[in-house]
């Protein structure tokens, strides 16, 4: 089997190495690969493909203790949402039956006229949401 210098640059680049990773014949000529330098291409490729595969879909980590509780006023977009973990953050709708039940640490609103009584003696933070803020 025939191994040109280019294919090996272009193994090299899959795999995320540099140019100076591994020793390559400077001329384009081709020449003749030992099995050994085959088992070391072929380990390279293989490498590069499960690391493509392994980022296609990172899983959340478990997360050890109790999720924080956001409470949210108005529709907040559920875009803005997703940057919450789940594994780690909770959202539940103020004034609803839920959300008494629970302690809230956050609140996020847009336009919601706030009152003392709609906060919470647990909540730590308050946060206006919505375009321009």
């Amino acid at each position: 089997s025939t191994v040109t210098p280019f294919m090996v640059r272009g193994l090299q680049r899959r795999a995320g190495l540099g140019f100076g990773s591994l020793r390559v014949a400077q001329s384009t000529r081709a020449f003749t690969s030992t099995a050994e330098e085959i088992k070391m291409l072929e380990k390279l490729l293989a490498d590069a493909r499960s690391r493509d595969v392994g980022s296609a879909a990172p899983a959340e980590p478990a997360s050890k203790g109790p999720k924080f509780n956001i409470g949210t006023f108005n529709a907040i977009s559920p875009e803005g949402l997703k940057k919450f973990p789940s594994n780690k953050y909770q959202t539940l709708a103020m004034q609803t039956e839920e959300s008494e039940n629970e302690e809230i640490h956050a609140v996020l609103l847009r336009s919601h006229k706030l009152s003392s009584a709609d906060v919470p003696d647990t909540v730590r933070a308050i946060a206006r949401c919505g375009s321009g803020t």
